[in-house]
């Protein structure tokens, strides 16, 4: 067969394989169904590779070898997705492995698109000083998107440095030298799609010139392709998980998934209980609307006090309770404090002036490593700091 035949043959095999990998994910959504899509896709790999279909090119093979590998990490990503509260590990993983298998990849970005901003911003690197390349805002012309012929398909940028000399703003410049990013020679870019717009761009570099070539451009589409399977796959997961896991009136996490959360918590911690005052009251006299209104600007300042990265919920009708890894008790009263100051005048909600107040109870995993206990001390405590302003308020009306 001639050389040229044996490509033909080559692109076709490569053109159904890529199909499948395509299509089939949009009809497939759980785990099962993904390790149907895999099995599937290596019985028509080992199909396309056998005798009947020989390959005599030993790049081609390389090639096919790569995509097969890659395929692998397919089940991997799916069940990755189904662990994680968030994308940021499944960005990591589907990096990584971009890097590893595109040959001469020293380096690599995800960036993401702020359509409101209009600017794309760099959500995940390997390779860059993270904390600066962060701040990093590039509006599509300081990209290859520059030339609109081009952004619908991978990119090779011969002389990147060059490139983002002439194209980019001269602070992102500066932000990008100090980020370790002025020694890469080539970059292999590839826009990723969700719904059928743009979500990103998935960037591999090198600190070699003109490594990249067309095999390369085939395997970061396919990488695109997985990561817009993994967002799709991601989105459908978070609208399931968002029923069981998170409290619908709040925003925080239900009683259920608190308990998970608290009963896999290895390191100390501390753990506090607040209760609404008079929250019957509220209810009795301006309405149960109302006082979901209260529950939820609570809830709201309570999360923006104490901060995103700790574990908050509302444990049942007005009670909340949360996870805080903060040891120092000085510095969790200064927090509780910080709270009570927001509350410290009456809350305009639709039309009338409401106050809202709150006791609360501490406790330390350090000094109770039984959950029950943990419950019960900050229980005590929260009844306690009730108690005492009840009786300051009777003696402030002798």
């Amino acid at each position: 067969m001639s050389k040229r035949a044996n490509k033909i043959l080559f692109q076709f095999k490569l053109a159904i394989i890529l199909i499948i990998s395509i299509y089939l994910p949009h009809i497939l959504f759980n785990e099962m169904d993904a390790l149907i899509q895999i099995i599937i896709i290596f019985i028509l790999f080992n199909i396309l590779n056998s005798k009947f279909f020989n390959i005599h090119n030993p790049k081609d093979k390389v090639l096919l070898e790569q995509v097969s590998t890659i395929k692998d990490c397919v089940l991997k990503i799916n069940r990755e997705i189904i662990k994680k509260d968030n994308m940021n590990e499944v960005y990591d993983y589907i990096l990584e492995k971009a890097i590893d298998f595109i040959t001469n990849a020293h380096k690599g970005s995800i960036l993401l698109y702020k359509e409101k901003e209009d600017v794309f911003v760099v959500h995940k690197s390997i390779g860059f000083k993270e904390s600066k390349i962060k701040e990093i805002k590039l509006k599509p012309e300081e990209t290859y998107f520059k030339n609109k012929k081009h952004m619908n398909k991978p990119y090779i940028i011969k002389n990147i440095l060059e490139y983002n000399k002439a194209n980019m703003d001269e602070n992102n410049y500066n932000i990008l030298e100090k980020s370790h990013g002025l020694h890469i020679k080539t970059t292999l870019s590839c826009p990723i799609f969700y719904k059928d717009n743009i979500y990103g761009i998935l960037n591999v570099d090198s600190h070699e010139e003109n490594v990249f070539n067309e095999d390369d451009k085939f395997l970061i589409k396919y990488f695109c392709e997985e990561i817009s399977q993994a967002i799709h796959s991601f989105k459908l997961m978070e609208e399931k998980l968002y029923l069981v896991r998170y409290d619908s009136l709040t925003g925080l996490y239900n009683r259920d998934y608190f308990i998970k959360r608290l009963q896999e918590k290895k390191s100390h911690f501390s753990f506090i209980i607040i209760d609404l005052d008079k929250f019957k009251f509220i209810n009795d006299t301006y309405g149960h609307m109302m006082g979901d209104e209260v529950l939820k600007i609570f809830a709201k300042k309570f999360k923006k006090t104490f901060g995103e990265e700790q574990i908050l919920a509302r444990y049942g009708g007005d009670e909340f309770v949360g996870i805080i890894n903060i040891k120092d008790k000085n510095k969790l009263d200064e927090k509780i404090n910080r709270l009570k100051n927001i509350f410290r005048e009456p809350i305009l909600i639709d039309d009338s002036y409401v106050k809202i107040e709150f006791s609360y109870g501490i406790s330390f995993s350090f000094n109770n490593k039984n959950i029950n206990n943990l419950f019960k001390t900050a229980d005590r405590k929260m009844y306690k700091n009730k108690e005492t302003k009840r009786k300051i308020n009777q003696y402030k009306f002798i």
